[in-house]
C-alpha cells in the first residue's frame, strides 16, 4: 500500500487477516489520494474524540455477520 501511515497500513492488513485473507487489497491510486485528504482533516487528528467508531464498527460487523450472500 504504500504511501499509506503505518498505522493505517496495520489496520488494514488485520482487517485482511480477520476477513480470512480470501483476496489482495488493491486501491487505485484516486482512492489513496481521497484517504489521504480525509486522514489530514481536523476531525481526525490526533486528540479528537473518535469513541464513537468503535460502536460503528461493531454494529456493521454485526450487521456483516448477519447478512447473507445473494449469489
Amino acid at each position: 500500500m504504500g504511501d499509506l501511515p503505518a498505522d493505517l497500513e496495520r489496520i488494514l492488513q488485520e482487517i485482511h487477516e480477520q476477513e480470512g485473507g480470501l483476496r489482495p487489497v488493491t486501491l487505485s491510486e484516486a482512492y489513496l489520494r481521497v484517504l489521504r485528504e480525509i486522514e489530514d482533516l481536523p476531525c481526525n487528528q490526533p486528540g479528537q474524540d473518535k469513541s464513537w467508531v468503535l460502536r460503528v464498527e461493531r454494529r456493521e460487523r454485526e450487521i456483516l455477520r448477519n447478512s447473507k450472500r445473494l449469489t
